[in-house]
């Protein structure tokens, strides 16, 4: 075998020729570098491995396997490669082909609303591929009338859906009418409590927070009664929506016409709210003013029991005054009757064992004198007693009567009758005395 460099000496083949005369080429051997000649190690460079003066495996230098590729000098994109893929999310698995079981179970999977989606799949991959044909169109024709069955959920589904709705827009409309007479009736509550005579028993912290609550309960009423309007006028322009034999013409002029409405009602809206705002104001008006009056009454008041507290203390001092001034006059009646029993009789009947009359038998002849001047035909003794019980306590008739026995030129007792209507009578002679000519010759 002789082997022939002459022609390629510069390439990485050599030529052999064998006995045959064959030529054949094979690689040459690598030379050693010179500097493993002296025991060191060859320094590698990526550099002059890749000849354009750029590593690709410095993207990622914290990665210990391009790591180990970037000193090694070896290829990375290999294995980067795998390893990205990897990360990669699964493929679908691929779509079966078309066969009678296949179909039928495809079929049974399409009504099933629970993997509907990847049957759909399935079927329109198969007529995509053309698999549908003469023999097997009954098949087919099945599997989109299975399909078909879903139209028919969604629609009825749609229809209880927009009956719920329609449901809810008439409860909700009942409850937002219902919520307008609820609150008329708490305004009326509001209005009842502003009452002149129920709003002055408040405190001005409760009048405050009535007021703040009333002017609440308006603003909400007005906006309730605003949307209870949107909502009359959406459905009248749904119902102008669903009649198609009117014209455009008509259909504009009741827009027209709703919206001249809703710009009425907005006026009305805006007009309460003024309205609002000035009984707002004169209600504050009236409130100062009443502060006002009730500080002025309160002074009044006030002066007015200052007087009757002097005016009480006057009539009480005078009430006493006048109590001693009776008692003085008792005092100096039962004297002038003590002394004129003296000098009439010089002592007779009026002299007691004692000489003297207390305070109590003067009173008491004072009131026996002042009942028998009433009764001037004269009163028995226990009509007398009676009369005295009721002002003097513990008396009896003895007493009285020797008291009245005692003053006999004031009191007579009479008798009338015989017999079994024998009557004792007593009688009041003071005036009498007074008039004779003996008590003329007294005085």
């Amino acid at each position: 075998m002789e082997v022939n460099s002459s022609r390629v000496s510069n390439g990485p083949y050599n030529q052999i020729t064998d006995s045959n005369s064959k030529k054949t080429w094979v690689p040459k051997s690598r030379p050693v570098p010179s500097n493993r000649k002296h025991g060191k190690k060859r320094e590698h460079s990526p550099e002059k491995e890749w000849g354009n003066g750029k590593s690709p495996t410095r993207r990622n230098p914290d990665n210990s396997r391009e790591g180990f590729y970037t000193k090694t000098g070896m290829n990375p994109y290999p294995y980067v490669r795998h390893e990205k893929e990897g990360l990669r999310p699964p493929s679908p698995p691929p779509i079966v082909n078309y066969s009678e079981c296949k179909a039928g179970t495809l079929c049974g999977s399409l009504r099933n609303e629970d993997a509907y989606k990847q049957a759909f799949e399935v079927l329109i991959t198969w007529l995509d591929r053309g698999e549908c044909n003469k023999r097997n169109a009954g098949t087919f024709y099945s599997m989109i009338q299975s399909t078909y069955i879903h139209v028919k959920g969604l629609v009825e589904e749609k229809n209880k859906i927009e009956r719920e709705l329609t449901a809810v827009k008439q409860k909700l409309h009942q409850q937002s009418r219902a919520n307008a007479l609820y609150f008329m009736d708490i305004e009326s509550v509001f209005n009842h409590a502003s009452a002149q005579k129920v709003w002055d028993h408040f405190t001005k912290a409760q009048r405050k927070h009535i007021d703040q609550w009333k002017r609440q309960t308006t603003d909400i009423k007005l906006q309730n009664l605003e949307d209870l309007l949107e909502e009359r006028i959406e459905d009248e322009m749904e119902m102008s929506d669903s009649e198609d034999q009117k014209t455009p013409e008509e259909s504009t002029e009741k827009k027209l016409e709703l919206n001249e409405e809703l710009a009425k009602v907005q006026e009305d809206k805006q007009k309460l709210q003024e309205e609002v705002e000035m009984l707002r104001n004169q209600l504050q008006a009236t409130n100062n003013e009443m502060v006002s009056l009730k500080d002025e009454n309160e002074k009044k008041i006030t002066a007015l029991s200052d007087t009757y507290r002097l005016m009480q203390q006057n009539y009480l001092e005078t009430k006493k005054k006048l109590k001693e001034t009776e008692k003085e006059k008792m005092a100096l009646v039962s004297r002038e009757i003590v002394s004129l029993d003296k000098q009439q009789g010089g002592g007779g009947n009026c002299a007691s064992a004692s000489g003297a009359v207390t305070e109590s038998e003067a009173r008491l002849v004072s009131l026996i004198a002042t009942f028998l001047t009433v009764h001037p035909l004269g009163a028995s003794i226990d009509y007398i007693c009676s009369y005295l019980v009721k002002m003097v306590r513990n008396i009896n008739t003895r007493y009285v009567e020797n008291l009245m026995m005692k003053f006999s030129t004031v009191f007579k007792e009479e008798s009338t009758g015989i017999g079994a209507t024998l009557e004792k009578k007593w009688i009041f002679y003071g005036y009498e005395f007074y008039t004779s000519p003996f008590s003329e010759s007294i005085f």
